[in-house]
């Protein structure tokens, strides 16, 4: 195997006389650890390149250093070479990515390689590890100039030495008990400017003997949350879980969960093509459990009919229409937007005016359709930077540490507006209103006059809050709730599984809880702005450690690590409100409006958990009160009246 078949292209340019603190933005917007110095903007061949470690030497944002004075002519890796070989050079220097060149004398730039490229082409094309445990490959506490531990009052400029002057990987915070606080990484460095201790300034001032200005603390500045590898872990599941998330470097602990080393991508490779470490004793590695099988690989909505039979007990009798009318809820003062506007436009728009719903018109002011902020969720879900790796465009490619990836464009609205609204008269009933949106999968119906103009939108909110006050015939929640199955979802279940099955079974709201304990709700309309704010800052992908037992009530040693981009747990929303079975509707809409959510979980009399109350449940509950042959009637009579005017 060849470094051409996995090199990737780059197409950055860093200048010799560029400042090396303004190089920071280029390397943490792009996640770069290598990048290739010209000599001028209009050069074909490079001088050399720098380093992450390189771009951190600079500790104030007025240093002088410029990339002239830290740039490097070797190693310079060709197209030809075997990947062994690429492996070999990049560990003598110590380098996790190496840059391509034509040729030694030509520099002309192909792209870059990294460690984590060729252990994935080594998985690719079916190559074994020699090495099968983490036991055998890592990084060991006494191997001090590679890995640093420290307590989190540890000052960060001490960290940023043993890291940039000494070469060490990172540095693991312990609490004064032990235990595994956080880690520091090169990457968590380029992230912030705010562990700048000026050091530069500092040696230019010295004769004035100035104060030492205060420095960052460690856990100021260290990645929570870091998943822990066992020395027992097999090596295939740590070069999954390093491949897919561009992680360079976990914690090891033994049996007793006390600090042993570190496993770097350096590790890994080793595995794959030199085997164990010498002196070190082969261990069995244990194997990885079943992981939980997602939902679906799409959305299959269940059928109208289908959706208004899942209750958990049916009621004996219809329920009784309330007599208002869509004339009597309309809402006229709906924002605009327009097809060519962002999606970002759109989402302030929303929480600008503190609605749920946007008009999108063209060019021309012709109305298109209405963008919600469930159709917000549901783009972000399926398209989404952390939820769900979103589809490339063709070009141009970028190099990340998240793999190789593609610019992407801005989404506007044009993309996500939902155009099948349907249309009702304003004579039209709750109940007619209610079976529409249940049949056309929307939480919103257009109202129009006589001459088939647009006056105005009834959503879904609007349905409750007239049932609310005005319906003579409320019935229990056992009556509109749907069973567990369909309602209640794990905490570590990921959020793109969530939606999914919210999408497939018509729910905006579902109860995160592990067996009756409950975590939270995720209620869409709430979700839709907590995790976009953080989307569009390119929050970086939640990490779970799984812990399984092999035997029923037995020790927890059978570990595992696995990505989700982001969890039921991590968008849920807390709630003290309960209902019962035998609870009034009425009840849990006032507790909903109270909580400010679209939902709330439902206990029976034992106290064990048994479903989930929506605002879409009671919306069904309303649909049943028409019978199917007056619905297909208005339809008929609504066509018949479109021909007439065309």
């Amino acid at each position: 195997m060849k470094i051409k078949d996995i090199v990737v292209p780059l197409g950055v340019r860093i200048l010799l006389s560029e400042r090396l603190v303004d190089c920071r933005r280029v390397f943490r917007r792009l996640m770069l650890k290598v990048a290739p110095v010209y000599r001028d903007p209009f050069s074909d061949n490079c001088v050399g390149f720098i380093t992450l470690h390189d771009v951190l030497i600079a500790t104030t944002k007025k240093s002088r250093i410029t990339v002239r004075d830290v740039v490097r002519e070797h190693p310079l890796l060709t197209p030809e070479m075997s990947i062994e070989e690429a492996y070999k050079i990049m560990v003598e220097f110590g380098l996790e990515e190496a840059l391509v060149v034509t040729s030694p004398f030509e520099r002309k730039v192909v792209g870059t390689v990294s460690l984590f490229d060729i252990v994935e082409k080594l998985k690719e094309s079916g190559v074994e590890p020699r090495a099968k445990s983490v036991a055998e490959v890592y990084t060991s506490l006494e191997e001090e100039e590679k890995v640093m531990v420290c307590s989190g009052k540890e000052r960060v400029d001490r960290i940023w030495w043993r890291i940039v002057g000494y070469g060490a990987k990172a540095a693991v915070v312990l609490s004064s008990e032990g235990k595994i606080q956080g880690i520091i990484t090169p990457e968590d460095f380029i992230e912030t400017s705010r562990w700048f201790f000026k050091r530069e300034a500092k040696q230019e001032i010295l004769s004035r003997g100035p104060k030492v200005a205060y420095v960052m603390k460690a856990f100021k500045l260290m990645r929570r949350g870091i998943p822990l590898v066992t020395l027992d872990t097999p090596v295939s599941v740590v070069a999954d879980f390093m491949v897919k998330t561009r992680t360079s470097v976990l914690p090891v602990i033994d049996e007793n969960e006390k600090l042993v080393g570190i496993i770097t991508i350096e590790d890994i490779a080793r595995a794959y093509i030199e085997g164990r470490k010498p002196e070190r004793v082969p261990v069995t590695p244990v194997p990885a459990p079943i992981p939980i099988e997602a939902y679906s690989e799409g959305i299959v909505r269940e059928s109208t009919g289908t959706l208004l039979q899942l209750v958990a007990v049916p009621r004996k009798v219809a329920p009784k229409k309330t007599g208002i009318t869509a004339e009597d809820i309309i809402r006229t003062d709906i924002p605009v937007v327009y097809t060519k506007d962002t999606l970002e436009h759109c989402r302030k728009t929303l929480l600008r005016y503190k609605v749920s719903h946007c008009i999108v018109v063209d060019d021309t002011g012709n109305i298109v359709g209405i963008v919600s902020k469930r159709d917000i969720l549901y783009y972000i879900a399926e398209r989404g930077r952390y939820w769900k790796r979103p589809k490339p465009y063709a070009e141009p490619v970028m190099k990340t540490r998240f793999g190789i990836t593609f610019l992407e464009k801005p989404a506007l609205v044009e993309e996500i507006v939902e155009k099948d609204i349907p249309r009702v008269k304003k004579d039209a009933t709750l109940e007619e209103i209610a079976y529409q949106m249940v049949a056309n999968d929307v939480d919103a119906v257009f109202v129009e006059d006589e001459q088939g103009n647009v006056i105005g939108l009834v959503t879904k909110d609007d349905l409750v809050k007239a049932y609310l006050k005005h319906s003579r015939d409320i019935p229990l929640v056992e009556n509109i709730v749907m069973p567990r199955e369909y309602s209640i979802v794990h905490p570590h279940h990921s959020l793109l599984h969530v939606l999914r099955k919210m999408r497939s079974l018509g729910l905006d709201a579902v109860t995160v809880a592990e067996g009756n304990n409950v975590i939270g709700v995720i209620s869409e309309s709430k979700l839709v702005f907590t995790p976009i704010e953080e989307y569009l800052k390119g929050r970086k992908a939640v990490l779970i450690m799984w812990t399984r037992k092999l035997i029923k009530a037995g020790k927890k040693i059978a570990r595992y690590i696995r990505i989700l981009p982001l969890t039921a747990q991590d968008a849920c929303i807390p709630v003290k409100a309960k209902i019962l079975l035998k609870d009034s509707v009425a009840k849990a809409i006032e507790l909903m409006i109270e909580e400010g959510v679209d939902g709330l979980p439902v206990f029976d009399e034992e106290g064990k958990l048994v479903g989930t109350v929506c605002k879409m449940d009671i919306v069904r509950e309303m649909a049943r009160a028409v019978p199917v042959p007056e619905v297909f009637e208005k339809v008929e009579e609504k066509a018949l009246e479109v021909e007439t005017r065309e």
